[in-house]
């Protein structure tokens, strides 16, 4: 089988029967390839080939498939040889037969219907889709970011974007969406958070194994934002103090002894927020949005009121420079880094610099990118942010190989020789 795809050079040498798959557009040419490879056979580096092949020919699969389920909202009742009508609207009624045909929940057919709609209404995603630059869980980011905007501006915001959006991973695309969103009608914005903001709540729900739900609906992000940051600040100080259960079961107690008045914490055990704001912006000369570590964007009014607030607060503030997206001011050579190394650091890196991983920069160790071991320097140019994970695990023990041209640029070798870059988030 694999036989079929094996060549050889002039010299005798073999060629990768991965060789060129990238170069294969998505649909029945690289299905037809694909078939004919034995994984068995392959190295590590010809995998991971392989393996991203396969999956843009899965998302080539489904962007048929939901195009499939969109061409079916626009169809009358009729038989086996009723002709291939179509009617101007949509048939409301369709979810009820792709539930019945692809054994689906009601629940399940209806998102699956949604989003088939929402591709009609956004064809640069679908097309996207198609061609497996992106997967079915960012196609669904894209649609539901820009779902309050109207054609063209949900239409505006995708072009944007969509060029980035198979480089990063749904959580960091959801938050460049949202800042976008936010950005192109930031008064919309504003109206949509007050609105949003009415629609607070508490939901209660019991669970299969027998335990219960507490969860906030449609909080102002900044209280939600200290809230959680003096939960985790009183876990934290717990587990420090010989608390035996993990991190999470400490957190979910404190949230209950919280409300239920059943406990109280020193004051030290409070939490740091911290809030990100351009110049301009915190001048109120523009209207971009700010970022919140661990919420993503919030509207740029917003986040002039949390650094109206600052002095004697948990919060800490990064102003950045908009053409860079670099601090200028963070408020609040050695081996351990400074604390204004560290908070330069955490503000040019927000989160860990491995690819795809989203943990705070502030809840990561500072790695020297050059070992000190080897006179690596204790300076910004030779730190950044990596969780445990990836700083023990994935860069000294797995044989990830690191570099950093130029600060805030991380490049990644991974053991099976393919490279990934990770920079500054945009501004």
């Amino acid at each position: 089988m694999l036989g079929e795809w094996v060549e050889t050079s002039p010299g005798g040498v073999s060629v990768s029967p991965t060789r060129g798959l990238e170069a294969v557009e998505a649909g029945p040419l690289l299905a037809w390839r694909l078939a004919r490879v034995d994984r068995r056979e392959l190295n590590g580096n010809q995998l991971v080939e392989l393996m991203r092949a396969r999956s843009r020919l899965v998302s080539h699969l489904q962007a048929e498939l939901l195009a499939d389920v969109a061409e079916l909202a626009h169809t009358p009742p009729g038989s086996a040889g009723s002709p291939p009508e179509r009617t101007g609207g949509v048939d409301e009624f369709v979810s009820d037969e792709v539930a019945a045909a692809l054994t689906l929940t009601s629940r399940s057919a209806d998102s699956l219907v949604k989003l088939a709609l929402d591709l009609e209404r956004l064809p640069q995603v679908l097309a996207a889709l198609q061609a497996g630059r992106i997967d079915v869980p960012r196609a669904r980011v894209l649609c539901e970011e820009t779902a309050l905007l109207d054609d063209t501006e949900a239409a505006a915001v995708i072009d944007q974007i969509l060029s980035e959006a198979e480089q990063l991973t749904t959580a960091q695309l959801g938050r460049r969406v949202r800042r976008l969103v936010t950005e192109i009608d930031p008064e919309a914005a504003r109206r949509r958070l007050e609105h949003g903001q009415k629609e607070r709540r508490i939901e209660t729900a019991s669970n299969p194994d027998g335990t219960a739900d507490l969860v906030g609906r449609h909080l102002p992000p900044d209280r939600a934002a200290e809230a959680w940051s003096r939960i985790k600040a009183i876990a934290r100080h717990l587990k420090r103090n010989g608390d035996e259960r993990t991190l999470d079961q400490i957190r979910a107690d404190v949230f209950l002894a919280l409300l239920a008045g059943e406990a109280t914490y020193p004051t030290h055990t409070s939490g740091g927020v911290r809030l990100t704001i351009d110049l301009p912006t915190l001048m109120g000369l523009t209207e971009r949005a700010g970022d919140l570590e661990d919420w993503g964007p919030v509207v740029s009014d917003l986040a002039r009121q949390i650094a109206d607030a600052l002095h004697g607060s948990p919060w800490e503030a990064s102003v950045t420079d908009p053409a860079t997206g670099l601090p200028i001011w963070v408020g609040t050579t050695r081996r351990r880094p400074t604390t204004t190394q560290r908070r330069w650091i955490e503000a040019t890196n927000p989160a860990c610099v491995f690819p795809g991983c989203s943990r705070p920069a502030t809840k990561c160790h500072l790695d020297h990118t050059v070992p000190v071991s080897r006179n690596g320097k204790t300076t910004i140019l030779n730190l950044g942010p990596l969780c445990a994970r990836h700083h023990l695990r994935a860069k000294h023990k797995a044989g990830w190989k690191l570099a950093q041209p130029q600060p805030g640029t991380f490049c990644w070798t991974s053991p099976r020789s393919h490279q990934y870059e990770v920079r500054p988030r945009p501004p």
